[in-house]
C-alpha cells in the first residue's frame, strides 16, 4: 500500500499508509529546515492525482514553529478521515523534498515519507512521492545521514520516484475539516 500526502491525495499532500512502508529516519533533521511562506495555505486537487480517483482533496498547511509545518489533509465530506501531518523541508542536490509524518496515527507513528515538490507558480504545487519499492531499502538504513545519502545517490535513477504526480492549486477556501 502507498502513503499518500492525502488519502485521495500532496501533499501532498492524504492518508493511506501501510505499516510496512516508511522510513524510521527522516531525510534530515527538522532544525535544518525553514518555513517557506509559499507553502502556507490551503491547496486543492480536483482529480485526486492518484490515477483512478476522481475526488477532490484538500491540504491545509500552517507553520508549527520556525522549522516545521502542521498540515491537515482531507476530502470534502469526509471530515472524520482528516489526517494530521507533520512536515518539514529538505534540499537534496538542489531538489526540494518534504519529509512527512502522520501525527497520532497508530500504525504509522514514527515513520517518515518523502515527497519531491516544486512550485510551478505561486498558485501551483507539484508533488511526487518515492516509489514504494524504495522504502524496502530505506527501512534497512540506520540513521538520518544514511537516508540522506541514499536519496542523494539514487534520486536521479529511473523509477526512484512514483509515476503518479499530484498537482495542487492554491485555494481561497481556508476552512478546516472540523
Amino acid at each position: 500500500m502507498k502513503f499518500r500526502l492525502w488519502s485521495v491525495p500532496l501533499f501532498a499532500i492524504i492518508l493511506v499508509v501501510a505499516a510496512c512502508d516508511g522510513s524510521m529516519y527522516p531525510l534530515s533533521e527538522s532544525d535544518n529546515s525553514r518555513i517557506e511562506s509559499n507553502l502556507v495555505g490551503t491547496w486543492r486537487t480536483q482529480d485526486g492525482g492518484w490515477g483512478d480517483t476522481v475526488e477532490e482533496s484538500l491540504l491545509s498547511i500552517i507553520p508549527f514553529n520556525d522549522h516545521e509545518y502542521f498540515a491537515i489533509g482531507w476530502a470534502p465530506g469526509e471530515e472524520d478521515e482528516a489526517s494530521p501531518l507533520g512536515i518539514f523541508t529538505t534540499e537534496v542536490n538542489g531538489v526540494l523534498f518534504a519529509t512527512v509524518s502522520c501525527l497520532g496515527c497508530e500504525e504509522e507513528d514514527g515513520k517518515y515519507f518523502f515527497f519531491k515538490y516544486e512550485m510551478n507558480s505561486p498558485e501551483e504545487l507539484v508533488v511526487v512521492g518515492l516509489n514504494d519499492d524504495e522504502y524496502d531499502e530505506i527501512r534497512l538504513l540506520g540513521s538520518t545521514s544514511e537516508v540522506h545519502r541514499y536519496v542523494s545517490a539514487n534520486m536521479g535513477r529511473l523509477g526512484f520516484f512514483d509515476s503518479e504526480i499530484v498537482v495542487y492549486q492554491k485555494s481561497e477556501d481556508l476552512s478546516w475539516p472540523w
